[in-house]
């Protein structure tokens, strides 16, 4: 299989785009245009536990989910066997949708798989109500076929069976897939039929954005900000200030704790040599740096701030 189609909603700069691929697809716009957004939209729809944050989402509102839809196209014989139930047209069509806040299943695949309606309510039923249901369908004499209700399990498995025999009484219906990391009903995972592999073209400007030893904002920063902050006189005369009251709290005349080790310490050492005894102190040479502040670099595009990490590489 390869992909036919990505349509992207509500995930950063795009409220509602679809990208249509071929064989060899290259993406080409201006900055800020999309770009590296389908990209990782593309990586998040293959990660089951993608990270996200509510910056991720359109405007930042959070109350339209995420939904990332790929269609597949030129499947073999065996995909299309095993996701026959879902197959339309020779294409699979598969959405990952992301809801806010970010917790368990606020990540759920979903795939348009044929379904009778009628079997709708016994779906949505629960506890005794599934037995009701299924009992219903059985006194309906179409479906009297079907086997005598065990559990939940079972009789779900039976309408499954009955809806691949009967196609031309069921409907196209969004059905929660579970492609990744779990059966579904072709006893199949789509990942064994398809990766997706991010190789960035370019340095990775969000890693440099980081203030950590090595990284370009911190050399810039060091350099022309940092250097300079330093030698003003109101850093260094609080400088002076902050060394002078830290000698002052821990002055040792000041700490009976430490008198009282001290003179613990000696008493259990002249056990042993009467004539020695424990001095404690501080050392003279502490001195107390005042912590610069780290930079915190965000890109500013049509008045929306945004983390580096969020936009594209052209940027």
């Amino acid at each position: 299989m390869i992909i036919k189609s990505i349509r992207v909603q509500n995930f950063r700069c795009v409220k509602d785009e679809t990208l249509h691929c071929k064989n060899l697809t290259i993406l080409v716009g201006a900055n800020g245009s999309g770009k590296s957004t389908f990209l990782r939209a593309l990586e998040m729809f293959y990660e089951p536990n993608a990270e996200y944050t509510e910056e991720d989402f359109y405007a930042r509102d959070t109350s339209n989910n995420i939904i990332i839809t790929v269609t597949f196209t030129n499947l073999t014989e065996e995909e299309k066997r095993i996701f026959k139930s879902y197959v339309e047209n020779g294409e699979l069509t598969v959405e990952k949708e992301l809801t806010w806040p970010k917790a368990r299943g606020s990540q759920k695949y979903y795939g348009t798989s044929l379904m009778n309606p009628d079997f709708q309510a016994f779906r949505e039923a629960k506890g005794e109500d599934l037995r009701r249901e299924y009992n219903k369908l059985r006194d309906i004499s179409k479906y009297s076929s079907l086997p005598p209700y065990k559990n939940k399990e079972e009789a779900e498995e039976a309408l499954k069976n009955w809806e691949q025999q009967h196609p031309e009484e069921c409907t196209r219906q969004r059905d929660r897939g579970q492609f990744f990391g779990f059966k579904e009903v072709g006893e199949a995972r789509l990942e064994r039929f398809t990766r997706f592999i991010l190789v960035p073209a370019v340095r990775d400007a969000s890693q440099d954005a980081l203030e950590r030893r090595g990284s370009v904002v911190t050399a810039i920063m060091d350099l022309v900000v940092r250097k300079t902050l330093a030698q003003r006189k109101e850093i260094m005369n609080f400088q002076e200030e902050v060394n002078k009251r830290y000698k002052e709290i821990f002055d040792p005349s000041k700490i009976p704790e430490l008198h009282s080790l001290e003179k613990t310490l000696s008493d259990l050492l002249k056990n042993y040599a009467p004539d020695t005894s424990v001095k404690l102190g501080w050392r003279e040479d502490v001195k107390i740096d005042i912590p610069m502040p780290e930079a915190d670099v965000n890109l500013v595009e049509d008045e929306y701030p945004s983390s580096v990490s969020r936009a594209g590489h052209g940027t």
